[in-house]
């Protein structure tokens, strides 16, 4: 996979692990080796495994959801006795649970464990008895059944939400993400308040500590863990963390946040070290993870479509990428659908571009290039009949500005800067890119104003009925869009205004 700078500040203790969302990121350490998955929400296939042994160099060795009813809420990851588990929330209303004999899979089919509920986001313990049980949203915990596939009774409070100074600013009181690990004979779990979005303060991280990991909770009197305390940091509403030993057994922290003024991004998996105060609480550290560390994993990468199986990289919207999507000899068929059907990348960073080709585009069919956070939230440029459009939607109907007649094969290409997004194209036997006239300010594309926890993707979009052929996918990212090296990307470019 790419690598992606790391520009963290020089006082900021926390280093990106993956570029890009990864919300409510679970961790497991088995055998030297680590394993990461986030939220994917609408997105399949869902929760893609991400394998690391060193917590810096990461790669994906498959996914455990291929299709589900409803949007996923953040998941718990788990070991127990040899079998791999993951427990996660289904939208309306149900608790889940998957399991595999190895974090590569094959996943089983979901199975409910409670429904209806609104308990969200599972965390798995083994009690100091033995016993297996999950914490659950609002201080809850529900005992498990010992092969973890079956809850044995009904969910009960065994903690209460911490008082939320009134002076604080914060989106909701939301007591949720409770995460547990043992250490020296207490079990801590950290649990995450506040709300994951709203205003650049609004998440933190608490902990709590019981002898028998199921009740007779004490929170930290020296309250949050973990939080942003005011705008001008780095990281925005840090939050829903995990505690966990590092390759040396030295104790580190994982959690999500959305970079400053960024986030259209996503919420991106951060790691903090971790130091223990004399009487067993645990402390920011404020020393990085690792002070050589200049780059994170990406999730996005250039695709040739070479390869008969589809690149984990790419997710589809609320359908599954197998069913819609087939690579044959350098070239992506999609299937095309109404509304349309969606197949996009994570860019994890806030200045790149990508290109993609357009080689069919058969009557009855639109096909373009797009940054795409929902059905009803998405801008790009679309070829429909021999036409090149420039389409916009915003939760309204789709604006469609006609840019000029065009044939096929054509390259596109999207550039992002910031959330300042041109569009070119030209064919492929030309080297000078025709830039559309007109730019567009996408930073407002994020849950805060249309809600439903998503992030902004470039990506394809095919929609209509037939199939639309795309070829040589490419993603890159620069540091300096205004210096000379960057004009020389689209060469001198022809603008275009409304025919």
């Amino acid at each position: 996979m790419n690598l992606h700078e790391a520009t963290e500040l020089e006082d900021e203790p926390a280093r990106l692990v993956l570029a890009g969302d990864c919300a409510d990121p679970t961790i497991l350490r088995h055998e030297g080796n680590y394993f990461l998955t986030g939220t994917p929400i609408a997105y399949r296939p869902g929760f893609i495994l991400w394998h690391s042994k060193d917590l810096r160099s990461w790669s994906p060795v498959g996914n455990a959801l291929a299709k589900a009813g409803g949007d996923i809420w953040a998941a718990e990851l788990a070991e127990h006795d040899v079998c791999f588990f993951l427990y996660y929330f289904e939208l309306p209303d149900k608790l889940v649970v998957i399991h595999a004999k190895t974090p590569e899979g094959p996943w089983s089919a979901p199975h409910t464990l409670l429904a209806p509920t609104d308990l969200i986001d599972p965390g798995h313990v083994v009690a100091a008895d033995g016993s297996r049980h999950l914490h659950l949203a609002k201080g809850f915990v529900a005992p498990l059944a010992a092969d973890g596939l079956s809850l044995i009774g009904p969910p009960r409070q065994v903690l209460q939400p911490w008082k939320i100074p009134s002076q604080w600013r914060i989106e909701a009181v939301a007591l949720e993400g409770p995460k547990l690990v043992w250490r020296e004979g207490w079990c801590y779990m950290l649990f995450a308040m506040g709300g994951t979005a709203g205003p650049s303060t609004s998440h933190m991280i608490l902990v709590a500590r019981s002898r028998n990991g199921v009740d007779g909770w004490c929170v930290d009197p020296a309250g949050p863990l973990l939080r942003t305390t005011r705008r001008s940091e780095q990281w925005w509403s840090r939050g829903h963390g995990t505690l966990f030993r590092g390759p040396e057994d030295e104790w580190f922290v994982i959690y999500h946040a959305y970079r400053a003024g960024a986030r259209t991004l996503g919420r991106q998996p951060l790691v903090e070290r971790i130091g223990w105060t004399n009487d067993g609480w645990p402390r920011r550290s404020m020393l990085p993870p690792w002070r050589d560390n200049t780059r994170c994993g990406s999730q996005a990468a250039n695709d040739d479509f070479q390869s008969p199986v589809l690149a984990p990289q790419w997710q589809s919207f609320a359908q599954s990428p197998t069913r819609i999507a087939r690579c044959r000899s350098g070239s992506l068929h999609l299937d095309a659908s109404e509304p349309g059907t969606f197949l996009g990348i994570t860019a994890g960073v806030e200045k790149y571009f990508c290109e993609i080709e357009i080689a069919e585009c058969p009557l009855g069919v639109m096909a373009g290039l797009c940054l795409f956070y929902s059905p009803e939230v998405y801008h790009g440029l679309i070829v429909r009949e021999g036409k090149l459009y420039k389409e916009i939607a915003a939760n309204h109907a789709p604006h469609r500005r006609l840019l000029e007649q065009v044939s096929l094969p054509l390259r596109l290409r999207v550039v992002n800067v910031s959330d300042e997004v041109d569009f070119y194209w030209r064919s492929p036997d030309e080297t000078q890119w025709t830039k559309c006239f007109f730019s567009s300010e996408l930073s407002g594309f994020n849950t805060n104003v249309f809600g439903r926890f998503l992030f902004l993707r470039p990506g394809l979009v095919a929609r209509g009925e037939g199939q639309a052929v795309f070829s040589k996918f490419k993603y890159e990212l620069f540091a300096k869009p205004e210096s000379a090296q960057w004009m020389t990307l689209p060469q001198t470019p022809r603008d275009v205004q409304n025919p």
